[in-house]
């Protein structure tokens, strides 16, 4: 489960404990009499609607200003990894992708999906979600946890995981290269626990893209070693 999908089951606690617990306590009052005549229903509907206004305001709205904060520190950060790819004559996405658990599948399968990008507007894999078996980030996340640069344009995206059907929803093989880095979560501490919640993608559409990044790859690391880092602290 993401740190999204926590939020909202903690704001559904925090709004049904207290209606459970109201429930509860008038039941004990009125043994032997009808739990839902007209009154006490109106008043268990007063008291969750105003138990989920509560809980909304103190849980979900808060963390939606923090999220659109977020998303203009990593806005404000983007442009000098984008320059160096027009120095070096190539085109860059930057987007990172968070590991969560798909109730398709009883939150037993963890999946990766966008959840924020530079460089992807309008573009048909803005939105993707796939499993995190699959895909370049998907073996940085779950299987080697450290950085990787790959060569999509030689290797393919099927060599990935990837179906043709999905290669051709998303037009995946427009993407030549793709440098992925795991995000690490952080405790209360502000220490890495070592676990990993989703990934950082460096990716390009440009022919012969991988060549070129490796060329300046201490540039490129120094960049997404410093944009993993923060982003690991805020979304954690």
């Amino acid at each position: 489960m993401t740190r999204f999908g926590r939020r909202w089951l903690l704001f559904f606690s925090n709004a049904s404990l207290p209606l459970i617990t109201v429930g509860l306590s008038i039941y004990l009052k009125m043994v032997g009499q009808d739990l839902w005549h007209l009154p006490t229903f109106i008043l268990l509907a007063a008291v969750f609607l105003l138990n989920v206004i509560a809980a909304y305001h103190a849980i979900i709205r808060p963390f939606r200003d923090i999220d659109s904060v977020a998303g203009a520190v990593f806005e404000a950060m983007s442009p000098s990894v984008f320059l160096l790819g027009q120095q070096a004559n190539i085109g860059l996405r930057l987007n990172i992708l968070l590991l969560y658990r798909s109730p398709k599948w009883l939150f037993l399968r963890k999946y990766l999906k966008i959840y924020w990008g530079a460089n992807m507007r309008n573009q048909p894999d803005v939105g993707i979600s796939f499993p995190s078996s699959k895909g370049v980030a998907g073996e940085v996340c779950c299987k080697r946890k450290t950085p990787m640069l790959v060569n999509t344009e030689a290797s393919g995206h099927e060599r990935w995981g990837f179906t043709k059907k999905e290669i051709e929803k998303y037009q995946l093989n427009n993407v030549k290269a793709i440098y992925s880095w795991p995000i690490y979560a952080f405790n209360r501490g502000g220490d890495q626990t070592g676990e990993v919640i989703g990934a950082l993608n460096l990716d390009s559409t440009t022919p012969g893209a991988s060549a070129k990044i490796a060329a300046q790859q201490t540039d490129y690391d120094e960049f997404l070693e410093s944009f993993s880092e923060l982003a690991s602290k805020i979304l954690s």
